[in-house]
């Protein structure tokens, strides 16, 4: 996870330098971002579901990468089959669909809090 850490913030200071021409306004983000992943790495081991935990932590950079970091070390087929399993077998699902009368549309599939 480190090294996707690395990554992002490599890309992303890359990038807004090539658009903007600073970066300086990112080094707080960059700052939290890395306490965060600290704390992440901390409590990792008593986390439990590390995936929840780093949604906890910070839903936009660390979830996110945790969840690449788990799609690089498992095929997505392990991940589909197994995580995504896990998480339709516990809680509540509420199927929507847009259309009551057609039987050929798509349901999508909300999780209820």
């Amino acid at each position: 996870m480190l090294s996707e850490w690395e990554e992002y913030w490599g890309q992303l200071y890359k990038r807004i330098n090539k658009e903007i021409g600073s970066t300086k306004h990112l080094d707080k983000s960059k700052e939290k971002s890395w306490r965060q992943f600290q704390i992440f790495s901390e409590g990792y081991s008593d986390a439990g579901d590390i995936i929840k935990f780093a949604w906890a932590l910070d839903d936009l950079t660390l979830y996110s990468i945790a969840v690449i970091t788990m799609m690089n070390i498992f095929n997505a087929e392990i991940c589909y089959n197994e995580y995504c399993e896990y998480e339709f077998e516990n809680g509540v699902w509420e199927s929507v669909c847009v259309n009551d009368k057609d039987n050929d549309i798509p349901i999508f599939y909300i999780k209820k809090l």
